[in-house]
């Protein structure tokens, strides 16, 4: 459980990273991400991501975080699976609020492993056993038969993950960009994407940092059942 922490200028000088990262398994199920916030990441031209779950990293709940002005993806999900994406707030200036791509099917419809280590240490874990399936019933339906590329149960399609109920706020007033797989094998719906010119009609005093949200903002106009954050509950303070 990662929860309640205010994060910020970190990855300074880094690129591909990420203030909350992992990447890399399809096994590491159970992970949950709530209730951060998470701003001034990068500088100097380097462009990190806020929330990044790299190279197929599945099985993550991602709940209830604020990401403001990550110079490169407010929240990257970047192929993999089961992901449950809901009630977040992210903020982008220039690029994506979110990402969700489908290299490891792409990889995989190219007739490879997506990566051998990937493949192997799935194989070595325990997924198989009744306390793994028991705690994480995905895995039940798990599938490495490379005839069935197409069934959403083949480990590398980025299927059966949950992005909806989340309020982005960019440029375009757009959610981001979505494969064709994720959008074929997963739920991608239910979003409110509003534009920067809009943010005074959205939070209570955002050019003062404050992103809590009054009675009268939009984003209830279009998501009623939108869960304010707990902001002022996040960090030391």
């Amino acid at each position: 459980m990662i929860e309640y922490n205010v994060i910020h200028d970190v990855c300074l000088l880094s690129d591909d990273a990420g203030a909350i990262y992992s990447g890399r398994r399809w096994d590491w199920y159970g992970n949950v991400i709530r209730y951060n916030a998470v701003f001034n990441v990068g500088a100097d031209g380097h462009e990190p991501t806020g929330i990044y779950m790299d190279d197929a990293l599945s099985g993550q709940t991602i709940y209830g975080n604020l990401v403001v002005n990550a110079p490169d993806v407010g929240i990257s999900l970047c192929g993999g699976r089961d992901h449950d994406v809901r009630n977040n707030i992210v903020i982008i200036t220039n690029q994506e609020p979110f990402t969700y791509d489908q290299r490891a099917r792409d990889v995989a419809l190219a007739g490879k492993d997506y990566d051998d280590g990937m493949w192997n240490e799935l194989k070595s874990s325990p997924w198989k056993t009744e306390i793994w399936q028991k705690a994480y019933p995905q895995m039940t339906r798990f599938s490495d038969d490379f005839s069935r590329i197409d069934d959403p149960d083949f480990v590398p399609n980025p299927a059966c993950s949950v992005v909806s109920g989340n309020l982005t706020v960019n440029f375009a007033g757009d959610l981001g960009s979505f494969s064709e797989g994720a959008q074929k094998y997963s739920d991608i719906s239910g979003n409110a994407c509003f534009r920067l010119k809009q943010m005074q009609d959205i939070f209570t005093d955002y050019k003062n940092g404050d992103y809590s949200l009054p009675e009268t903002s939009l984003v209830f106009d279009v998501l009623p059942d939108f869960e304010p954050l707990p902001i002022g509950e996040m960090g030391r303070y």
